[in-house]
């Protein structure tokens, strides 16, 4: 059996239509998943992919969010996934591994968990 991880991005685009903001949403990560499906494995992946796009420091802080100039910028804000045991260890570990780049991200409150889900998404 061949599994996979699949990385969707949220985010307002304040630009796509002149002064409306529209919902856009992207692909941002799928991979081909090989060894344990643990939640560091996860954290890794997604970490890495956050890394390569170059947002996993711009965390988004609810006060600024609401300045326009900052939605511009991609920015991480909440991961949604299932209610599986490994994407809570998914969500520490990506906490973990952003502090150790000096980022911090508060996975008790920046995880939204949905019963039915079965992709993490990025919500920026």
């Amino acid at each position: 059996m061949t599994s996979y991880l699949g990385i969707t991005g949220h985010y307002i685009d304040p630009t796509s239509n002149g002064s409306a903001w529209e919902l856009e949403e992207d692909i941002i990560g799928f991979k081909e998943l090989s060894g344990s499906h643990s939640g560091i494995n996860l954290a890794e992946y997604v970490v890495g992919v956050l890394t390569e796009l170059g947002i996993e420091a711009k965390v988004c802080d609810e006060l600024l969010i609401l300045t326009f100039k900052y939605l511009r910028a991609p920015q991480l804000g909440w991961i949604t996934t299932d209610n599986a045991s490994n994407n809570d260890t998914m969500v520490a570990g990506i906490e973990s591994l952003l502090r150790e780049k000096g980022i911090e991200w508060d996975a008790a409150t920046r995880h939204i968990r949905l019963v039915f889900y079965f992709a993490p998404n990025i919500m920026c």
